[in-house]
Formats: C-alpha cells, structure tokens, sequence
C-alpha cells in the first residue's frame, strides 16, 4: 500500500493520497476483499481502475468504519475503466482511523480474472 503526504512546509495545505495494492480476483472466485485504509481525514477524490474481464463484471466500493458502519458506496464501477468521483465539501466523508476499503465483483470475473485498482485522494 503506498500513502503519500503532499503537505508543503508549514502544513497549511495537507493532502494524502492512499493506493492499497492492488484488488485481484482469479477465475471462479466472486468474494468481496477488504483492506484497511491507513490515513485518515476527508475524502474528496475516489478512483478506480478496472480489467477487461471475461465476463464483463462491474464492482462495487464500500468504506467502513472500525465499527462496520458504511460511511460510502459506490455501485456498478464499470470494467475495463478509469472512473473518477469527485465529491464536494457538502459530499465528502470523513475517514477515521481503522476504515476499511472492500471491493466486491459482481460476479465471476472468468478466464481474465479481475482487477481493481483504488486511489483515495483527500485533506
């Protein structure tokens, strides 16, 4: 997992960026994968990057907190694609310490297997 801190010197403009590594599904397996996410503060960008699989899946990205409350959804992140959420200060989430970030395919991703890669932008 590789997590970046960009703030400049006198820490009056903090931003974090946290890529888990990478989501990977082999053929005939559907189950979600969960991983905790390690910085905290406010979300305002998601990203995901999906494969061309077989079957033609779509996923769909949950955040957490430690007490399994669902701070976040998205559903039907499309395959073989880049998508970008951009959320606002009125619909960005605050992540806490111990979150978790599950992906779950729709399904059985086939002979490809499926990917998914997840960027968390925030300040």
């Amino acid at each position: 997992m590789a997590v970046e801190d960009f703030r400049n010197t006198n820490n009056t403009k903090p931003v974090w960026r946290e890529k888990p590594v990478q989501f990977t599904w082999a053929s005939g397996v559907s189950a979600a994968i969960e991983k905790d996410i390690v910085t905290n503060g406010r979300m305002r960008w998601i990203i995901g990057v999906t494969n061309n699989s077989t079957n033609g899946i779509t996923y769909t990205t949950t955040i957490a907190d430690a007490d399994g409350t669902v701070m976040y959804t998205k559903t039907d992140w499309a395959e073989n694609a880049t998508e970008k959420v951009v959320l606002t200060s009125d619909t960005e989430i605050f992540i806490p310490s111990n979150a978790t970030l599950t992906i779950t395919p729709s399904g059985d991703p086939g002979a490809s297997g499926g990917t998914f890669d997840a960027t968390l932008i925030g300040i």
